[in-house]
């Protein structure tokens, strides 16, 4: 039976109490880590935590974006042993998309198909995948032999056997679409004002009984209107000029805020630490002007992966 319909709950969620599952080993030609990410947050609501083993197949021709590669590391080191990730380093490349869920060491359902591991392959509502289930026995071979040509992201050979591209150099990004390289500037100032909110922006969490440094970046409705960022509620990976690497989020209504998911105070903290503004502190517009910037850019890699610009 094809599925073409629900392919996330179908295939990355159901397995789990259906069949008692504990481990999901993945084999697919393009990934992205905000898929990762979202994929183990949804599990964590479900009060699920199984083992995740992902090889991405097309990384020995394509490579690796600089911020997919560090933020699969990060997931790495949060998740406590249950994730790996790896990447195939062979001469040939692997375009294959297969997914295997096991219950002790057992496969007990298999799926193949067209999704690769990313949003856009499970959950963006402008591309058709389609997904059938396989012999579980015959697809957890296949990966078996897969894993033999891979080795996981955090050896410190990696970056011998696969090129990670860094955002200015980067020739083919880690999903099947091109570098787009479309920008927007984003103010942190309010344009009534033209002054720094008061409880919102860097600002929001000042007030009572909040975390100090909990922030978000707004933006106008001229832009989250477009569709530059990806969809609401839909984790993306940031990279910064200053190499730093962040999950983000839109957020608020209509997604008119951009957040980072594990705890707005991380995007608060980032900030108040590049304008030299002390933890919790209030921002205000002099702290910008005298760090000589009122703005940041973005930049879009790829759908999943943008470049944060707050240089001076």
């Amino acid at each position: 039976m094809i599925i073409d319909e629900d392919l996330f709950d179908i295939v990355l969620l159901n397995p789990l109490s259906k069949h008692n599952a504990d481990k999901l080993t993945i084999v697919s030609g393009y990934a992205s880590a905000s898929m990762l990410s979202q994929h183990l947050a949804e599990l964590n609501d479900l009060g699920e935590n199984p083992t995740i083993d992902l090889t991405i197949g097309m990384a020995s021709t394509g490579g690796i974006a600089s911020a997919q590669h560090d933020a699969y590391l990060r997931l790495h080191q949060q998740s406590d042993q249950n994730v790996r990730c790896r990447y195939y380093t062979k001469n040939s490349s692997v375009h294959a998309k297969v997914y295997v869920w096991s219950r002790r060491k057992q496969p007990v359902v298999a799926y193949a198909g067209s999704a690769n591991y990313t949003h856009s392959g499970f959950r963006r509502g402008n591309r058709i995948e389609a997904m059938t289930e396989v012999s579980a026995k015959s697809a957890s071979e296949f990966c078996r032999k897969i894993h033999q040509g891979s080795q996981l992201c955090l050896m410190d050979s990696i970056r011998d056997c696969v090129q990670v591209h860094e955002p200015t150099t980067i020739i083919r990004s880690s999903f099947e679409v091109p570098l787009i390289g479309e920008s927007v500037r984003l103010s942190l100032l309010i344009k009534k004002t033209n002054d720094t909110p008061e409880r919102s922006g860097l600002n929001w969490g000042q007030r009572p009984d909040r975390n100090p440094n909990e922030a978000y970046i707004p933006i106008p409705s001229k832009i989250y209107n477009t569709g530059f960022f990806p969809p609401t509620g839909e984790r993306f990976i940031v990279q910064t000029d200053d190499h730093e690497t962040m999950e983000f989020v839109r957020a608020q209504a209509n997604g008119k805020g951009l957040e980072t998911p594990e705890s707005n105070s991380i995007l608060g903290e980032y900030f108040r630490r590049r304008i030299g503004v002390d933890s919790g502190g209030y921002v205000t517009r002099k702290n910008l002007d005298q760090y000589g910037r009122t703005d940041v850019k973005f930049t879009k890699i790829d759908e999943e992966t943008f470049f944060l610009d707050f240089s001076v």
